[in-house]
């Protein structure tokens, strides 16, 4: 009956209602009377727009609802029960075609509801055009009850694991599938079981576009009871992790914020949400599930897989479900940072008698005929997203009518995926200007939206809004989720937001904008309106979310100043969180939009918040590129003096040492020329750094002490210590070992007051080298192993390489080649996987010292050579040495003494040049045992005898003790026998004289012993 409006049927349905006695009628129960289902959107697209009509024109009149659900009920108007009676009467005698299962006939509408037992709503809403299809008992062959079609096993399997999560078998679980093969739907039954079983089921969802750091998991706990929800949100704001550390980008001149201990604080971090998740899985299983995974940020990547790896031992699970990958992704490799490998599910297409089952459920029957569902299962590729888009199009347009055995006869009548969608573009119109400004508004936010963002983007009353709200919440359009709405179907949000038209989006997208720019305000004017709206106000993580979504809308909206401003923000959150993946997005975001808004001064100071944020994760050349801009631009002398100091700290990450030098020094001179005081003791301790990397050892001395000096007139206690510990590896470097160890300590102890795990680290690591020179291999191992574990829990991959590098050392030097070599390599892997070149350098140095003691002599050439090229590209001129040193010694072990005596003399050079006079008497000793072999023995004596009174003055017994077996060997071999008897009689007093292990040294010459006295 083409000509009833929807209008007129819902006054008819009202006063059907009034006379059964049920009073004012709900949203909800009202679309059932005019049947409207609950997959048929475009139908209520149309029913709330003539819904509204009715009450602009005095027919029905709204009430809310004094009982708990909340909901508007509404009523006739008198002018509405009027026409309504009218309608009727007009109805009662208009003929209509009556089609059962049993035939087709035409009777009066009167006639027809009377035979059929029908309210004249109702038959209204059976009428396909003007047909009228009857249902009657016979039609409803073997009905459809089952309520999750496809997926029963593998929701099975999920429970299971919640079940027996907390044991050693439990993983986290990873659902992977192509977008509509019901992911989505297995984790909100999962959710629902989880419930029944008196479990936990926390949910977020991952959004395409911009948004705050850990901003699934903060929208997952959000379902938490009030006093549990706190404890776990706390960490993940800014306010409470600020607090708990200093501001790690403060503008001061020292150096950037270091990565180890960013690093450091986002552990920290995490372990406060995962100690609150550990107090709720006490009482009762829980399962943080993530939707949309694929399109998750690293630090909330990072989140999931410490909170699995943190709560391996509770009744806790994550799920994540996503796009199917190779394990390339950012979610699979931070599991793999964690070392947890998640179970992964696969969901793919159904089959045809899947299909068949959900084309079942969707129509009402089992008596479906094959060729529909094999047209659909064809048609949809075995999709249930295409398959249910398919058929409830069919069924809303009355092309599939089971009651009547109707369904099409051919492909042709099949819509593409798209046309269910599309259907909704045209429902738009029929909408008032209000409601329709609140869908398309709500459809350019994304897939949720806070309900004050919406009230603050309308130019209509907040009451309006509210009221429009409410009325899209109850016709199953959107459904509510805390304070915020989202539409029940994506596919009909990105229709409508595909048919906003372009002329209009720049408008929406700044009133939008404006909204979150405005979060706070907002918040607080829903909070009065509306008392207890659960987080309404005061979650940190809310605003930071505001920030960047204002940065997206402004963008889209073409506002580029305002929209720099509000990346910036989102930057400067995102880095209180230590979430700097996100904060480098964000500034990349500022700073086209301040170069799209012609602002120099904002490209500056979007480029120097980069520039940090960059060194943060690691992308040296990156960071060093923008601090290098921000220093050129820059007309504020105390900012030229930060990015000095920045690029400096870059160029020594790097071992790039000269141009660090120049960094710094030119850091000194435009001190000097400009009015400003940034500390300068960190710029002379850096220099004193570089200094040391290069074997100046007095050099670094002289501006460590300085440092020293000036951070004590500066009461800076924790740099002082700092400087005090390069002081230590000075003492070091030159010989000077009870006084380094003694500085070392002292600075450990420091550390440990201020509570600072990586400069513990650091001072331990150093204690752990001067042990290790003495040859005290037992205290170097445990400095190094708790040096080990330290960065490991910071999660600081650079200390961890170099930390497993100094174990292989002392591997090597206790005679566990295999060991050592493992661990060396597994350290230069780390070192190059972090872009630490230098660092990788070294550790291939130190892998040549374990196979030469090994015995591997070709492999230790062949590294020897690679790690001389690699340090002299540095200029690290004190390795450089010890890998010619090594060489020689390699040229000797295989009886090619021309070039060992080559090597030697030239690493003698190198050690006499960089003032390591211990290092240098070593390779003296080693040169005299080879100038010895060949003949030359008073030119090897003197060389021997000057060697071991330079050890003598120092306290490395390992060297001493080598350099007097070695030349007690060749003294033997040349039949000197009383001569290296002697010889061997000192390295056995020496021994004596100490507690050090001193590696293999002590088996070496009690073995050299056994050979002299046969």
């Amino acid at each position: 009956m083409t000509d009833l409006s929807t209008t007129d049927r819902i006054c008819l349905c009202l006063l059907g209602a009034e006379r059964e006695g049920d009073g004012a009628v709900t949203t909800a129960a009202l679309l059932d009377a005019l049947g409207v289902g609950e997959r048929a959107f475009t139908d209520h697209f149309d029913a709330i727009s003539s819904l509204s009509a009715a009450k602009s024109r005095g027919l029905v009149a709204a009430t809310e609802s004094s009982t708990d659900d909340g909901a508007t009920r509404y009523e006739l108007t008198e002018t509405g029960r009027s026409n309504a009676r009218a309608v009727e009467a007009e109805l009662r005698d208009r003929r209509v075609a009556v089609e059962t299962p049993s035939g087709r006939d035409r009777l009066a509408v009167g006639e027809a509801a009377e035979r059929f037992d029908l309210t004249l709503s109702a038959l209204v809403g059976r009428l396909v055009g003007d047909v009228l299809v009857v249902d009657d008992a016979a039609t409803a062959v073997d009905p459809v009850t089952s309520p999750f079609v496809g997926r029963a096993e593998t929701l099975t399997w999920l429970g299971e694991r919640l079940e027996s999560a907390g044991t050693e078998s439990v993983t986290p679980v990873r659902l992977e599938g192509e977008p509509g093969v019901g992911k989505t739907a297995l984790l909100d039954a999962l959710a629902d079981q989880a419930a029944d079983r008196g479990a936990l089921a926390l949910v977020g969802q991952c959004s395409r576009a911009t948004e705050a750091p850990y901003g699934p998991v903060r929208d997952a706990l959000a379902s938490l009871p009030d006093a549990e929800r706190e404890r776990a949100l706390a960490p993940l704001s800014p306010t409470a992790s600020t607090e708990a550390e200093p501001d790690a980008t403060a503008a001061d001149g020292g150096n950037p914020p270091d990565p180890e201990e960013l690093d450091e604080r986002r552990e920290a971090l995490f372990a406060d949400v995962a100690a609150a998740l550990s107090s709720v899985a006490d009482d009762r299983p829980v399962v943080l599930a993530v939707d949309d995974a694929q399109w998750i940020d690293r630090p909330t990547a990072l989140l999931l897989a410490s909170l699995s790896a943190a709560l391996a031992d509770d009744d806790f699970l994550v799920v994540a479900a996503t796009y199917p990958s190779d394990g390339a992704d950012t979610l699979s490799a931070a599991f793999a940072e964690v070392d947890r490998d998640p179970a992964t599910r696969t969901l793919g297409p159904f089959d045809r008698e899947t299909t068949g089952n959900l084309v079942a459920e969707l129509v009402g029957t089992r008596a479906v005929p094959d060729r529909f569902v094999d047209a659909v299962h064809d048609h949809a590729g075995g999709n249930p997203l295409f398959v249910t888009e398919a058929v409830t199009w069919l069924l809303d347009e009355g092309l599939v009518r089971p009651e009547t055995g109707r369904y099409p006869d051919a492909d042709a009548d099949l819509p593409v995926p798209e046309t269910a969608a599309a259907a909704v573009t045209d429902r738009l119109d029929a909408l008032d200007d209000a409601t329709r400004a609140l869908v398309e508004t709500a459809s350019l936010v994304g897939t949720t939206v806070p309900e004050r963002v919406l009230v603050s983007a309308s130019d209509h009353d907040p009451s309006t809004v509210r009221e429009r709200v409410a009325l899209l919440v109850e016709s199953r359009l959107w459904e509510r989720d805390g304070d915020q709405v989202r539409f029940v179907s994506d596919v009909v949000r990105r229709a409508v937001r595909d048919a906003v038209p372009e002329a209009d989006r720049p408008e929406y997208h700044r009133r939008i904008a404006d909204a979150f720019a405005d979060a706070d305000d907002a918040a607080e004017a829903v909070d009065d309106a509306v008392e207890g709206a659960d987080g309404a106000s005061g979650d940190t993580g809310a605003v930071a979310d505001a920030a960047a979504a204002a940065a997206h809308h402004y963008d889209a909206a073409g506002c580029p100043a305002a929209a720099v401003d509000a990346a910036l923000e989102a930057a400067e959150y995102a880095t209180d969180v230590y979430a700097h993946e996100v904060a480098v997005e964000a500034c990349e975001q500022a700073v086209e939009s301040a170069r799209a808004a012609d602002d120099e001064t904002a490209v500056v100071s979007a480029m120097k918040l980069q520039g940090e944020t960059y060194y943060a994760v690691g992308d040296l050349d990156e960071a060093a590129r923008c601090f290098e801009y921000v220093r050129e631009r820059s007309n504020d002398p105390e900012r030229v003096l930060q990015m000095y100091t920045r690029e400096g700290t870059v160029d020594l990450k790097r071992g790039e040492f000269d141009a660090a030098r120049e960094s710094f020094e030119a850091f000194l001179d435009y001190h000097g020329t400009v009015d400003a005081d940034p500390p300068k003791g960190e710029a002379l301790s850096n220099l004193g750094a570089v200094a040391l990397m290069q074997g100046e050892f007095g050099t670094a001395r002289e501006y460590f002490e300085r440092a020293v000096d000036r951070q004590g007139e500066r009461d800076d206690a924790v740099g002082q210590a700092r400087s005090l510990d390069n002081l230590g590896i000075v003492e070091r470097k030159e010989g000077n070992y009870e006084r380094a160890a003694s500085i070392h300590r002292r600075s450990v102890e420091r550390f440990r007051e201020e509570g600072d795990r990586n400069d513990v680290a650091r001072a331990l690591g150093n204690l752990g080298h001067v042990a290790m020179e003495r040859g005290d291999t037992g205290t170097a191992r445990e400095a190094f192993a708790e040096t080990l574990e330290l960065k490991r829990a910071i999660g600081d991959p650079y200390g961890e390489a170099k930390s497993l590098d100094n174990l292989g050392i002392v591997d090597g030097m206790d005679g566990d080649y295999d060991r050592a070599r493992d661990r060396i390599e597994r350290a230069r892997a780390l070192k190059a996987e972090v872009g630490d070149d230098h660092g990788a350098a070294q550790a291939v140095l130190h892998h040549a010292t374990a196979d030469r003691r090994a015995g591997d002599y070709d492999a230790a050439r062949e590294r020897y050579e690679e790690a001389l090229e690699r340090l002299r590209a540095v200029g690290d001129r004190s390795r450089e040495g010890k890998a010619l040193g090594g060489l020689g010694l390699v040229a000797w072990e295989t009886g090619d003494a021309d070039a060992a005596v080559d090597r030697l003399s030239s690493a003698v050079d190198v050690f006499e040049e960089t003032g390591e006079e211990a290092t240098r008497a070593r390779y003296r000793g080693a040169l005299g045992a080879v100038e010895l072999a060949r003949g030359n023995v008073e030119v090897g004596r003197s060389l021997r005898a000057d060697a071991l009174a330079t050890l003598s003055q120092t306290e490395e017994r390992f060297a001493e003790v080598t350099v007097l077996r070695h030349h007690a060997e060749v003294e033997h071999e040349h039949g000197d026998s009383d001569r290296a008897r002697d010889l061997h009689e000192q390295a056995r007093d020496l021994l004596a004289s100490t507690d050090a292990s001193l590696g293999t040294e002590r088996e070496k010459v009690a073995a050299l012993g056994d050979r002299l006295a046969e």
